[in-house]
């Protein structure tokens, strides 16, 4: 999010969308988006860019675009843990959130995107590793 001036305490925003970029990640599609938000003067406000990956929609030839690869280590990990969840922990993390996308709740939606059931939401799961980052810190 690029923010561009102050946020003013009244008056209307109206948001233009378009689609910057499609590139072919091999497995998928990653279809870059972005929204400008501008005051009824005209003037920009914020502009948004968000990306969306298509599982299977890739391998179609196109331009693969920038990567953010990082590769592991070529080495054993410092430590593995393994955490559980519930198997309500999506619908829990729905309520919580307020995240209605149906790909974590509804298994025929999930199916579409290419998953065999519903799948935990990132920022959830994220939420998790820090946790058990945390447990698991030095002591000192």
């Amino acid at each position: 999010m690029t923010v561009h001036r102050s946020i003013p305490t009244s008056g209307s925003v109206t948001q233009e969308g378009s689609i910057t970029g499609i590139f072919d990640k091999g497995r998928g599609a990653l279809i870059v988006l972005e929204m400008v938000s501008k005051l009824d003067s005209g003037e920009k406000l914020f502009t948004n860019r968000a990306g969306i990956f298509a599982r299977g929609e890739g391998g179609f030839g196109g331009d693969p675009g920038p990567s953010t690869r990082i590769h592991p280590p070529a080495r054993a990990p410092d430590v593995r843990v393994e955490t559980g969840t519930l198997p309500q922990q999506a619908l829990l993390y729905r309520m919580a959130s307020g995240d209605k996308n149906p790909l974590h709740a509804d298994p025929a939606f999930a199916a579409l995107g290419g998953f065999a059931k519903p799948i935990l939401h990132g920022l959830c799961t994220y939420g998790i590793v820090c946790k058990v980052m945390v447990r698991r810190r030095p002591r000192g």
